[in-house]
């Protein structure tokens, strides 16, 4: 990544928009799934990383729209794991990071007074990813699209809409 080409980009456009996941955060895990084993090995739940998976899934699988929410997730997880919904919300929150670099050229872009758009294919509510950003101190920006909160992807370009 070359930041002052970025920059250049950034100074030459009206509208800047950040991708947040494996882009603004990231995990420190080597697969999103990855997540899920950590939190059977934490609650002693060593089926949880297959029935959570398997859970979002069937409700990728019986849905209508291109995207789901969190809550849809967890409408098809065995009753031995509901527990874990909000087990999961807490480890993502503690163990997500940020990527200073990205954070720099946000910062950049907010000096220009650039708008600002976050945009980001997940199913976790867009809730959850504010307080993600406040955590970080990262305020200021105009917009935030979360796939889940339309039901729509930017995979198929139906976000971008």
């Amino acid at each position: 990544m070359n930041i002052e080409n970025i920059k250049e980009v950034i100074k030459s456009s009206k509208v800047i928009s950040f991708d947040l996941f494996d882009t603004l955060f990231y995990r420190p895990y080597l697969h999103p799934n990855d997540l899920f084993s950590h939190l059977g090995i934490i609650h002693k739940k060593p089926l949880f990383k297959s029935q959570r998976i398997m859970a979002e899934k069937n409700a990728r699988l019986k849905s209508s729209d291109e995207e789901i929410t969190y809550d849809d997730i967890y409408k098809f997880i065995q009753d031995d794991f509901i527990d874990m919904k909000a087990e999961e919300l807490k480890l993502e929150f503690n163990t997500i990071m940020v990527n200073e670099k990205i954070v720099s050229l946000f910062n950049y872009a907010k000096s220009l007074n650039k708008k600002i758009i976050f945009t980001s294919d997940m199913y976790l509510p867009a809730i959850f990813i504010q307080k993600l950003l406040s955590k970080f101190c990262i305020d200021g920006y105009d917009s935030l699209f979360i796939s889940s909160e339309k039901k729509v992807t930017k995979h198929k370009g139906s976000l971008f809409k």
